[in-house]
């Protein structure tokens, strides 16, 4: 923006300053004309629209609040814009504007333009980018293009290249959120229109260098620290144990590193496996929220008591500058000895591995989940079921995690089959090995078959009722012979069973969940006690899920709040 006139009417003491932005305007290109009145409040200012003028077209006029730069620093004031487009190119005059700031009136103009051929330069853009100044390195920020005029359109048709040094995730409309990834000066690139043409300048933003204490966790924001155990509550030696580390709150979750952690067992300290990273994580209010964690497998080999520690996790708060560095407490578990073959877990195994291989000799896409669970890779089968929703695929699922001894999720798994299928062949015998040998349940059941049952039984009975309406119109013009009954039972059949499809279809709307882990039911509800552990207990879901927590309600009568990592649903 170029200044180009400035006055002081000493009489009113209102002081002011011009502008045209760009100078000099193109022919056919829109410009603006910007009056900053320093002191002068946006409800005092008045401003009429401006005479007609040759070759310059007015298109608009606001007035606005502003805070303005003055050379003792920063006033607030007001700001009028007056939006022209330039006709033909050469000298022209703008005409005369006329503005009052209270008792006060300013007449400015007229005033020279030198108005250059259109094509000679490319057009200025049309959007700013919004955004702080000076940011924290691995700070999240809230980025936005903002038109320069009021009658330019939304950013519908933005796109913003990548740059170096910076992360721009797409926030809705023509709003960002930036992640500084490096520090120094940082550059927010010039955005450009599907059509190629410029929208943006570029603008540089200034990362200073993050504390020394949050090298490791490039952690800035406000968070929280979880250690938990997912999956059985009691383990024996030999099987798999998941237990997971969570940062959960608002900031740049996407790039901070989760703490690790360390296990000692009877006989010292456990080497860990490769953690698997997992994360729950959406943008909202020009931020990240949510959470990101690490989770690990471990196999313990030995009996006893074991002992889970986080390592400690620093961050900084944008918002107060404070650094904060949060440590758990220890996660104590215990390791019962491992099963004997003659156990009722160790009796199943060989009549999960016949199932299994049933479904191995399958070409479905279960088929090759199946036979990678017979030889041995339940960690990938697992994987290749995770997106297949089949009763036939939920069966394999359910048969391989009892096979892995986590009988909660092979309960979730296998009623969400029996929803899909009740009569599935094998089905109903591995739900009752499944809840009589892990000791879940008992499963919620939807008393009523799948909808399209009575669907097809209201069409056969319409149909019937309709034939023998037809029959008897027949015999009652021969012989006078009255309606029957029979027409009329058909009817009712046609219509219950509509009924019944209905109330099919409302049930299959509710949704249950079982508990996966004992400490999970830790904000109870108004409608029972919440004492003892609910693991393993199947519930109806009686809310959806808010700020990661759901409430369940039990046949018993009993409800409770759980996170919602800590169900699992059917």
């Amino acid at each position: 923006m170029l200044l180009v006139a400035s006055g002081f009417l000493s009489a009113q003491e209102v002081p002011y300053t011009v502008s045209i932005s760009p100078e000099p305007p193109a022919a056919g290109e829109e410009f603006t004309v910007t009056i900053l009145l320093p002191g002068s409040s946006a409800r005092d200012v008045r401003a009429e629209e401006p005479n007609p003028s040759p070759n310059l077209e007015f298109i608009a006029l606001s007035v606005s609040p502003a805070v303005i730069d003055v050379p003792d620093g920063s006033r607030p004031g007001s700001r009028v814009v007056y939006t022209f487009r330039a006709g033909i190119p050469g000298d022209q005059r703008l005409p005369r504007l006329e503005i009052s700031a209270g008792e006060a009136p300013l007449r400015i103009g007229p005033l020279s333009l030198d108005v250059r051929p259109s094509g000679s330069l490319p057009p200025p853009p049309r959007y700013d980018w919004k955004a702080p100044r000076v940011v924290t390195r691995w700070q999240c920020f809230p980025v936005r293009l903002e038109p320069r005029t009021p009658a330019t359109s939304g950013a519908e048709n933005i796109e913003v290249p990548s740059t170096s040094g910076l992360s721009l995730d797409p926030a809705g409309g023509n709003a960002f959120v930036g992640i500084a990834l490096e520090d120094g000066d940082l550059s927010l690139p010039s955005a450009t229109t599907r059509e190629g043409l410029r929208a943006s300048e570029g603008v540089r933003i200034r990362a200073r260098s993050a504390p020394k204490e949050i090298a490791e966790s490039r952690a800035v924001g406000d968070f929280t620290l979880r250690l938990v155990r997912s999956g059985r509550d009691r383990t024996r030696a030999g099987e798999v144990l998941a237990v997971r580390v969570e940062v959960r709150g608002r900031g740049g979750l996407p790039i901070l590193e989760p703490p690790g952690i360390r296990v000692r067992g009877p006989k010292g300290p456990l080497s860990l496996p490769a953690p698997v990273p997992i994360s729950d994580i959406r943008i909202a209010w020009g931020t990240y929220e949510g959470m990101r964690g690490l989770e690990f497998r471990l196999a313990p080999g030995e009996p006893g008591e074991y002992t889970v520690e986080a390592d400690p996790f620093t961050f900084l708060n944008p918002d107060t500058g404070e650094l904060r560095t949060l440590r758990l407490s220890p996660l104590r578990m215990s390791v019962e000895p491992a099963l004997r073959e003659d156990s009722p877990r160790g009796n199943i195994r060989p009549r999960l591995e016949a199932r299994i291989a049933a479904y191995a000799a399958s070409a479905e896409p279960w088929g090759e989940a199946a036979r990678l669970g017979r030889d041995g890779s339940i960690a990938a089968a697992l994987t290749l079921l995770s997106g297949l929703s089949s009763p036939e695929a939920l069966h394999v699922k359910g048969l391989l995690l009892m096979t892995d001894g986590d009988g909660v999720g092979a309960l979730a798994a296998l009623g969400a089959a029996e929803r899909r299928d009740r009569w599935l062949p094998g089905l109903a015998e591995t739900l009752d090995l499944c809840e009589t040998t892990f000791g879940v349940g008992p499963r919620i059941r939807d008393r009523l078959p799948q909808p399209r049952i009575f669907i097809v039984l209201s069409i056969v009975f319409g149909g019937a009722g309709l034939a023998s309406v037809l029959a008897l119109r027949r015999r009652t013009r021969a012989a006078g012979i009255r309606h029957s009954s029979v027409s009329r039972m058909l009817s009712i059949a046609a219509a219950l069973s509509i009924l019944a499809a209905g109330a099919s279809a409302l049930e299959r709307n509710v949704g249950y969940a079982i508990v996966a882990a004992s400490d999970s039911f830790a904000v109870p509800s108004e409608a029972g006690s919440s004492e003892g552990s609910f693991r393993g207990r199947a519930g109806i879901i009686a809310s959806d899920p808010a700020s990661g927590w759901i409430l369940l309600r039990f046949p018993d009568g009993r409800s409770a709040w759980f996170r919602d990592g800590d169900v699992r649903r059917y």
